[in-house]
Formats: C-alpha cells, structure tokens, sequence
C-alpha cells in the first residue's frame, strides 16, 4: 500500500467535501490499488452515489469499497475468494452502522445537505478503514 490510511481517509473526505460522491470519494482514495487514472474512476463511479443513483439503496461508500475489493481479483471467473472478503467488508460495516446498509437509514428519510455532511464522512473513514484492513490482510 503506497498510502497511508490517513492520507486514504483524507483523500476521500476531501474528494466528498468538493464535487464528488461518496463511492466516487472512496474510490479515489485507492487510486494506486485500483492502477486506473483518477477521472477513470471518479467516471466509473460516478452513478452509485446517493445509494445507486439517488435510488436510496447501497450505500455509495459501500459500493466504492466494493469497487475496491474487486480490483483485486486476478481471475474474475473465480469469485469465491472475493465474496468472502465482500460479505466481510458489508457485515463489518453493518455492526457499525446498527444492521444498516442502505443510504435511506443511515442518512434519513428526507436529509438535509448538513446531514449528508456530518453522517456521510463518517461513513466515508468506516470503509476506508474496512477495506484498508481487508487489502493488508492479502499481502
């Protein structure tokens, strides 16, 4: 890992603090595991944001993270090994998050841009940290 968890974690809140999404935030924190140009991945990510395209579902985060883990697959017909660390990463995050997973219950019903704000950063730290933890425990 070229980066430090912090510099991760700061890179992504810094990403969300100016024009991007969360999974779009995450996503570029890990630039140098992804081995993508950074407007590559802020471009792919870009629709699962606001819990897959504003439709409230997964959180954006989460799918950022997920975008993560699965860059690391050197054979993408052999997924086994990668669910396991997918249902890992979700299942840490929902013990954080009192079993929740979608946008709709960790932000609200009807957020405000200042919920998004205070709620979605910290989300943000909770998956870099996840996948940081997964990504050390493969080398």
């Amino acid at each position: 890992m070229e980066n430090s968890l912090q510099q991760r974690i700061s890179k992504a809140k810094g990403c969300f603090g100016g024009p991007y999404n969360c999974s779009q935030s995450v996503a570029a924190a890990f630039t140098d595991v992804l081995g993508k140009d950074e407007e590559e991945i802020l471009r792919l990510m870009s629709g699962f944001g606001f819990g897959m395209g504003g439709e409230r579902s997964v959180c954006g985060a989460v799918s950022g993270g997920i975008f993560v883990l699965s860059s690391t697959v050197k054979d993408p017909a052999q997924r086994e090994e990668l669910y396991d660390k997918v249902y890992y990463f979700i299942s840490q995050f929902k013990k954080l998050n009192n079993g929740n997973l979608n946008c709709l219950h960790l932000v609200g019903a009807d957020p405000t841009e200042e919920k998004f704000q205070s709620v979605c950063p910290v989300l943000l730290e909770q998956v870099v940290v996840l996948v940081e933890k997964i990504l050390i425990s493969d080398s």
